[in-house]
């Protein structure tokens, strides 16, 4: 196993914990713990732009508490399916594509922490900073020679399905909450998975209960 890939894992356990600590603290008084939904969008960036242009669309689950005032620490998990495209570029991804594929779907899995930090005078702006644990999966197909019951060669279409390991992302944004459990919220996020960077830009609505 990969240094990396024990490194995302690390950061998937260091998510639990924390979730784990956060029902500690909400036994130790009330309002502190609370559980929220999030509907996102997210556009690819940097190396994944090259590969898939498309938006894709997905959600997540939270559960978040207040360590102070103005701060808060969040364990979320996040999913996001990215629409199939008919002319990918699998170049820079060989290893989890079929050969020269002719379409191209994907999706992405995370699990980590975010802190969101507000100021007093604009409590409703803050920033957010967060690891996760990311994997991706494609969903390729693409032209290739098939041998028929007869033994004859004939042209049909080979469909591949993989995933990458387990890598840690980074994320950085901004959020604002104009009522109370309301947040929208922009972030970018990266991660860098055998020499590939993964990045998206991603805006969001979440409603904490």
């Amino acid at each position: 196993m990969t240094f990396s890939m024990r490194l995302g894992w690390r950061v998937v356990a260091l998510a639990w914990v924390c979730g784990s600590a956060l029902t500690a603290v909400e036994l130790e008084g009330p309002h502190t713990y609370r559980y929220g939904l999030r509907l996102s969008a997210a556009t690819p960036r940097q190396d994944f732009r090259d590969i898939s242009a498309s938006t894709g669309l997905g959600g997540g689950l939270f559960a978040e508490s207040e360590v102070s005032p103005f701060t808060t620490l969040q364990t979320r998990f996040d999913y996001i399916a990215f629409p199939q495209n008919n002319r990918p570029n699998g170049a820079g991804i060989p290893a989890w594509t079929a050969p020269n594929p002719i379409t191209l779907s994907a999706n992405s899995t995370a699990l980590g922490i975010e802190v969101r930090h507000a100021y007093s005078g604009i409590p409703w702006f803050s920033l957010t900073a967060g690891l996760m644990g990311i994997r991706y999966e494609f969903d390729t197909s693409a032209a290739s020679t098939l041998i028929d019951q007869n033994g004859l060669p004939v042209t049909g279409i080979t469909r591949v399905k993989r995933k990458t390991p387990v890598k840690l992302g980074l994320s950085v944004g901004v959020a604002f909450e104009p009522f109370r459990g309301l947040v929208l919220a922009e972030r970018f996020t990266t991660a860098s998975i055998e020499g590939t960077t993964f990045a998206t830009l991603e805006a969001s609505l979440s409603y904490r209960f």
